[in-house]
């Protein structure tokens, strides 16, 4: 009995597939550039409330400044995906 190599394993294939577990330049500087973004926010999150605290000590104008930071995504951004989910994606590309 004679054991034979998986397809796979084989000369270009073996090539083929070492080459497809490596993901692409673009996709990790996609990465980064999300991650850059992520902390970006949160630091921006976390600032606002404390340059407000500066400003004035009354914690409602704090707590008031800190859900205003996030109307814009509030009013906007939801009400677009209502708007985006009732229309064909391909033409509104």
């Amino acid at each position: 009995m004679t054991t034979s190599k998986p397809a796979s394993a084989t000369g270009d294939d073996q090539d083929t597939a070492q080459r497809a577990g490596k993901l692409e330049r673009n996709y990790w500087r996609l990465w980064w550039a999300n991650g850059v973004n992520s902390v970006g926010n949160g630091a921006f999150a976390a600032a606002l409330p404390l340059l407000a605290a500066t400003l004035t000590h009354d914690p409602r104008q704090i707590s008031l400044i800190a859900a205003v930071t996030f109307l814009p995504w509030l009013l906007l951004s939801l009400p677009a995906g209502v708007l985006i989910d009732r229309y064909d994606r391909v033409a509104l590309m």
